[in-house]
């Protein structure tokens, strides 16, 4: 849909398009989870709700196994848990929910 109507105005004369491409391939492991639990407070998440999404973010630890070698345990504190969870998919979408343009003129398509 979003295809069919930039190539109809581009039809038009004197008409342009300007056409972003973003890889979020690894956006996941970004996520600073102070600004998502800032974010989440000025949402009015339940309180109940938030201390579970604290819990499920902070204290987060990870160790690397290589044959018979493994690394010592560190605490991560970037990125979201597992890129396939349900909830690691809302949590980016609440992260990035207020990166919009504030400019009325602005008129972003979002091809599905």
């Amino acid at each position: 849909m979003a295809l069919h109507y930039t190539l109809q105005h581009l039809e038009s004369p004197n008409t342009y398009a300007r056409v972003i491409f973003v890889d979020f391939s690894s956006a996941f492991n970004t996520i600073i989870p102070d600004i998502l639990l800032n974010k989440l407070n000025q949402l009015a998440v339940p309180e109940h709700t938030y201390k579970w999404i604290v819990s499920f973010l902070t204290d987060r630890k990870q160790q690397v196994k290589l044959g018979v070698i493994t690394s010592d345990t560190c605490t991560i504190s970037t990125s979201l848990p597992q890129q396939g969870c349900v909830l690691s998919q809302l949590l980016f979408s609440l992260y990035t929910n207020d990166c919009i343009s504030n400019d009325p003129s602005v008129k972003i398509l979002v091809c599905l």
